[in-house]
């Protein structure tokens, strides 16, 4: 009898202390299902980076339950905050509940945890942080996410792409949440094992497109959280005109019609406008900047954009120049880039 009571209070004891441990870490008040979707909506909504960590927990329509009663990083968002500068980091962790074999139940319920670190911090459960939101009681939890559409054929469901979603059951009732990150795009998403693609993107190279891709293909959008000082990625100014011989090509082709570098369009402050003509026979330069189209020193405007999509205005100068016009009074001429201008 003596041994059977000093084994209960041993394990009453152990249990007291990893409870304790379990609070330490985890400060924040638990979270209603709905009042957390809410907050992360918002949170998560001006993300420009994502990282996907433990990749082998997305995508696979399937519960995560191993490895029992363990913190698993799932991914983490780098957000923009006021002004365009990144603000801050949020961490979205699991835990993974108990379940017993035989039974089939959970014994100790999963937990999901959002954390928001400083920028320049790793994802870490137990290190400092910014503020926790945590869900707890939670079965069967799911993740998915992709640059292109999903069909998750176990759960009959059709996640869309740059939604960051997730389905769980709380207390018998399903749950699904998704994300829309408005400002991520594919190259902005930092997978944990990169698959090689290099024979996809030759296969796809004379497809590719300078539009940004994802939600919104215009440009980023921020919050009106006060600015940090950290380095602004935007490039381009208000006063870059093209006439000037001072506006920023973001999108640059060669004769051959091949990119000189990479596209950073996405990172115009005032947004870009692509003109017409160039080197290129098959695609157009694009360059920083507000367009001012048919106007003197700018270059010419497309015509008949609801006729003709722009695709079919590509070529060379001399060949787009009956493509393109200009305000009345002035002409339509090829500068030395082969780009239709108005003088």
């Amino acid at each position: 009898m003596y041994e059977e009571t000093k084994m209960r209070f041993s394990l009453l004891l152990i249990m007291t202390i990893f409870s304790l441990f379990s609070c330490d870490i985890l400060k924040e008040k638990e979270l209603a299902s709905d009042v957390f979707e809410a907050k992360k909506y918002v949170d998560w909504a001006y993300t420009h980076k994502l990282s996907i960590v433990n990749q082998h927990y997305f995508n696979v329509d399937q519960p995560i339950s191993r490895p029992y009663l363990t913190w698993q990083l799932l991914a983490k968002f780098s957000v923009l905050g006021g002004g365009g500068d990144e603000a801050y980091s949020e961490c979205l962790f699991y835990k993974v509940p108990y379940v017993d074999k035989k039974r089939k139940k959970e014994k100790i319920f999963g937990q999901i945890l959002s954390k928001r670190i400083p920028t320049d911090s790793e994802c870490n459960v137990e290190d400092k942080f910014l503020k926790k939101d945590l869900v707890t009681e939670v079965e069967r939890f799911k993740i998915f996410f992709s640059n292109q559409k999903i069909l998750a054929k176990n759960s009959k469901r059709e996640v869309p792409p740059f939604m960051l979603t997730i389905n769980y059951l709380k207390k018998g009732k399903i749950h699904w949440s998704s994300f829309p990150l408005i400002n991520l795009n594919s190259e902005n998403i930092k997978w944990e094992i990169k698959k090689d693609k290099s024979f996809l993107k030759n296969r796809l190279a004379r497809y590719s497109s300078i539009e940004r891709d994802g939600l919104f293909k215009g440009g980023y959008f921020w919050s009106n959280l006060e600015r940090e000082v950290t380095d602004d990625f935007r490039v381009g100014l208000a006063h870059q005109k093209y006439f000037d011989g001072k506006a920023i090509r973001c999108e640059t082709w060669s004769k051959s019609c091949r990119k000189k570098e990479a596209s950073f369009c996405q990172n115009c402050r005032w947004g870009w406008y692509e003109v017409i003509g160039g080197k290129c026979e098959r695609f157009n330069d694009k360059f920083c900047g507000q367009d001012n189209c048919g106007t003197v020193g700018w270059p010419a405007c497309p015509k008949g954009l609801d006729q003709e999509k722009i695709s079919y205005l590509k070529g060379h100068c001399q060949r787009s120049k009956e493509r393109a016009f200009c305000q009345k009074g002035l002409q339509k001429v090829c500068d030395g880039d082969g780009v239709v201008i108005c003088l």
